[in-house]
Order: C-alpha cells, then sequence, then structure tokens
C-alpha cells in the first residue's frame, strides 16, 4: 500500500517487500512519524524535539525514509512474506476517477481495495467516471 501518497517515499528509498503504513505530522510539524508493518513485523519512527520545538519536517521527509532504512536492515534476517487475504474479504481494482470498480480500458485503476462486509458484487460497470454496481441487496 505504499504506491503512492506520501508513504511512497519508502519504495523510493528502496524498500521493496509488501508493507502498509501511514506517515503523519503534528501541528506546526513539530512531530513527525510513520508507522508500517510488513506481514511479520510491525515497527514505528517518530522524529521530534524534547523540547517541542518544530522540526520543519513531515513523516515523509524524516521519519518514512528511516523507517525504509530500518527495514531494508531486517531483509536478510526475515523472510518474505505476503500478506493473506482473509475468507470474505474481496479484492478489486478501484478506477481512481470515480473511486468505483474498475473495468478494462480505464487509464487510472492500479489501486486496489479490500472490503470485508456488505453485499457480494455480482456485476459491476464504470464509464471510468461513473461507477453502477449490482448486488445481492439491490442496485444503486
Amino acid at each position: 500500500v505504499l504506491e503512492r501518497g506520501t508513504g511512497a517515499v519508502v519504495r523510493r528509498a528502496g524498500f521493496s517487500r509488501e508493507a502498509a503504513g501511514k506517515t503523519g505530522t503534528s501541528n506546526d510539524t513539530r512531530d513527525a512519524w510513520f508507522v508500517a508493518f510488513t506481514p511479520n513485523l510491525v515497527a514505528g519512527v517518530w522524529v521530534g524535539f524534547d523540547d517541542n520545538s518544530p522540526t520543519g519536517l513531515t513523516g515523509a521527509q524524516a521519519a518514512a525514509p528511516i523507517w525504509a532504512e530500518f527495514m531494508k536492515c531486517t531483509e536478510p534476517l526475515l523472510e518474505p512474506l505476503t500478506f493473506i487475504t482473509p475468507p470474505g474479504v474481496t479484492v478489486a481494482d478501484v478506477d481512481l476517477n470515480s473511486g468505483g470498480l474498475a473495468v478494462p480500458g480505464c487509464p487510472r485503476s492500479r489501486f486496489r481495495s479490500s472490503a470485508s462486509s456488505g453485499p457480494a458484487v455480482t456485476g459491476a460497470g464504470s464509464r471510468c467516471g461513473q461507477l453502477w454496481i449490482t448486488a445481492d441487496s439491490g442496485s444503486r
């Protein structure tokens, strides 16, 4: 889940294993953090000063690169694993323009989304900006 957004800095820093994470920055850039996990390790990095003065840095600028360097150091010690999709969770391509299900031909459908509740999707369509879903509970 670090393929785009502020967490993508982890990929640019050279960490390529499966991972998901969240950057954070406090008001006035006093604190910057990145908390993330792989299938077999969770780690967080906080950057800040003891006197609460601003660092002037965001989580993506300060903490995420440190996390990536740490995780690269763990690679020889940890088996590369993939996330296991639990039963009942559906994974689908999402049209980045509409936020709906992607169909062939949508130029921006690289993001993948999961949902663990709701009706099973029995049919879907998209015009890469418009969405319609036919599910067990009806249509919208």
